[in-house]
């Protein structure tokens, strides 16, 4: 994994492999990217969040991908190729993290989602969207009078979930599909956490074959078989025809 020496990529997929999916964005952001802390990148919105993991995921394999799945009108099986480009086409600058809607004779002070935002509402399955919209509003008035924003309209909360998604447009990645079979047209969301973290555990199991057959062979340790660069490591593979 370019960027990723071996013993790094195990550490991260050791440690990632018991998180919850929501906790290993953050941990392989503090790991790739190592420009924010933890907590850092835990705080940004989660469109600025997945546009850097579609970098980390360029660092791995380029901006081609690839994903597979079925017409849900005929069933038909879908090979689907885009680009990270394709996905971040409309994005837009950076959005501001913290912003304001009047609505219904409401003003509302509300800040886009974090992965925080995210983690406070996942233990919430059957009002998690209300959790996570009381998490991101930061004041509501009502004229000169201060309002819970727990008792605000549903209209109110509708403009406030409608301004979150033109404000920050990667938290929601989508793709626009078109069965070949019955034409039908239809849009899907593309998680980039789940597709790199796939990618993340490839890479691992690989570098893991790699020192079993090394280790077999020769007796070294791990921690020397990392040392070895990609490309001796694969030397002494061919040599013992691995």
């Amino acid at each position: 994994m370019p960027g990723l020496d071996a013993a790094t990529l195990l550490a991260l997929w050791e440690r990632g492999s018991v998180q919850p999916m929501l906790h290993r964005a953050v941990t392989v952001l503090a790991v790739a990217r190592p420009e924010r802390t933890s907590s850092e990148w835990a705080a940004v919105s989660v469109g600025q969040r997945d546009a850097a993991l579609l970098q980390v995921q360029e660092d791995i394999s380029g901006d081609r991908l690839e994903a597979t799945t079925h017409c849900p009108q005929c069933g038909e099986r879908l090979e689907v190729t885009f680009t990270t480009r394709d996905l971040r086409d409309g994005a837009g600058a950076l959005p501001k993290p913290d912003l304001r809607v009047d609505v219904l004779g409401y003003q509302v002070d509300y800040h886009l989602p974090t992965t925080e935002d995210l983690w406070a509402a996942a233990g919430h399955d059957s009002n998690g969207r209300g959790v996570l919209l009381q998490q991101c509003i930061e004041a509501a008035r009502l004229g000169d009078a201060a309002v819970d924003p727990g008792g605000l309209p549903e209209g109110a909360l509708a403009a406030v979930v409608d301004g979150m998604a033109r404000a920050d447009p990667l938290a929601d990645l989508q793709l626009e599909l078109v069965c070949g079979t019955c034409l039908h047209r239809w849009s899907t969301t593309f998680d980039i956490l789940r597709y790199l973290w796939s990618e993340i555990e490839e890479c691992a199991a690989g570098v893991l074959l790699e020192v079993h057959a090394l280790a077999t062979a020769y007796g070294w340790s791990e921690a020397d078989i990392l040392s070895l660069g990609p490309r001796r490591r694969q030397c002494y593979l061919d040599l013992l025809g691995a």
